[in-house]
């Protein structure tokens, strides 16, 4: 009997030890599935991830680039397309033709007056008053205006700026209504706005447009006209991918709220949409100035002088800047002490490289300006200093 007890309770060890072992294996599976399970969830969520960005990654990838083009910046440039036909619409009935009148002589017809078109200009008052370059109306001969619907009306007077190449065409209406532009404002351009420049290019296409953008700012360049060989340095000037040909001289550089800008003046020879236009503010400038007094003033020094550039003042043992030849007697410079041999190398802080005369039109007739000068006979790097109250050329000039 206690025979029998033990190999039934050896059969239940046996049933009971089976049972854990199966226990255990199952146990250990469903631990290692889960394992497996949870890695190789991992691994596809890191794949996932590299096709679709984190947040993180959206917000990293937008600081590298700012500017995304949404459905409203696709609208307003649609929008701009559709705005520029209008702004020409209205511009073009105040930019006018400048053509010059000549008498010629020819067999079989004799003397006849000829007219060819050689720039542009704009209103800017509805009296007659037109503004162009100077270098389109330099010589003292007959012109005439032509608007954009074919009236002609001769030129009555003009006033001229060569240092800026600024010149004011007056004509009498007659009666006609004119449409002058409104000017804005060139110190808030950009790079990359949109602008419209309408001339007549070549002398052959009034009312031409082209479309670009504010390329470059206060740049510096030289440039010749088209049909006479003077070249001039033009500084602080507007940069524009907009085609500006021979002809286009003169013409308004207009923004998109229907403002002029600048005057297109030049383009670069060998070189394809780049061409310059000046800052409005500068005619805006002489132009107040005109009608306050009746003409232009010139802030005059009184100094007839050569540029000494950096190479030459290292050859010569001198610094660079404006070399002074000559004093006007009785001018600013004569009444501050400046003497011929003197190096005037700055103005107002700004040094003296490209010219001396551009920094001086910066300023206007009674300012004060400080001016920085060696005196090569003493030591050049003694620098001098005195303030010097800039008059009207005219005054000084009158009667010599």
């Amino acid at each position: 009997m206690k025979r029998r007890y033990l190999e039934w309770a050896l059969i239940v060890f046996s049933i009971l030890g089976v049972l854990g072992i199966v226990v255990f294996a199952t146990y250990n599976q469903s631990k290692l599935t889960g394992e497996i399970s949870q890695l190789v969830n991992k691994k596809v969520s890191e794949l996932f991830n590299l096709v679709r960005p984190s947040d993180q990654q959206k917000a990293r990838d937008h600081s590298n680039n700012e500017f995304h083009a949404s459905s409203s910046d696709i609208k307003h440039y649609e929008a701009t397309r559709e705005l520029i036909p209008k702004i020409v619409e209205r511009a073009r009935k105040g930019v006018v033709s400048i053509a010059i009148s000549d008498y010629e002589f020819t067999p079989g017809r004799g003397a006849i007056r000829t007219e060819n078109k050689i720039g542009t200009g704009f209103i800017v008052d509805p009296s007659g008053l037109i503004v162009t370059n100077r270098h389109v109306v330099f010589e003292d001969t007959l012109y005439t205006v032509v608007t954009y619907d074919n009236k002609k009306f001769p030129v009555t007077k003009i006033i001229r700026d060569p240092v800026n190449d600024i010149a004011f065409v007056f004509i009498d209406p007659k009666g006609e209504k004119l449409a002058p532009l409104p000017l804005g404002d060139s110190n808030t351009l950009k790079l990359g706005q949109t602008v419209i420049a309408i001339g007549t290019p070549l002398g052959e296409f009034p009312g031409s447009v082209t479309v670009g953008v504010v390329s470059g700012l206060h740049r510096t360049v030289s440039a010749g006209s088209w049909f006479m060989g003077e070249a001039k340095k033009y500084e602080n000037v507007i940069q524009t991918d907009a085609a500006i040909n021979p002809g286009n001289s003169g013409g308004p550089l207009i923004n998109l709220g229907g403002e002029v800008i600048g005057v297109n003046f030049a383009k670069t020879v060998g070189a394809d949409n780049i061409s310059f236009a000046l800052p409005i503010n500068l005619v805006k400038r002489r132009l107040s100035e005109y009608k306050k007094y009746g003409r232009l003033r010139q802030p005059f020094l009184g100094v007839a002088y050569v540029m000494i550039s950096p190479l030459q003042a290292q050859v010569y043992g001198l610094v660079p800047g404006a070399f002074i030849k000559r004093v006007v007697p009785g001018s600013p410079a004569d009444k501050a002490g400046l003497k011929p041999g003197d190096i005037i190398v700055k103005i107002d802080g700004e040094q003296v490289i490209q010219g001396l005369t551009s920094l001086l039109y910066q300023h206007s007739v009674g300012d004060v300006v400080t001016i920085e000068y060696v005196r090569p006979d003493e030591s050049i790097k003694k620098v001098h200093r005195v303030k010097v109250k800039l008059v009207d050329k005219a005054e000084v000039m009158e009667g010599r």
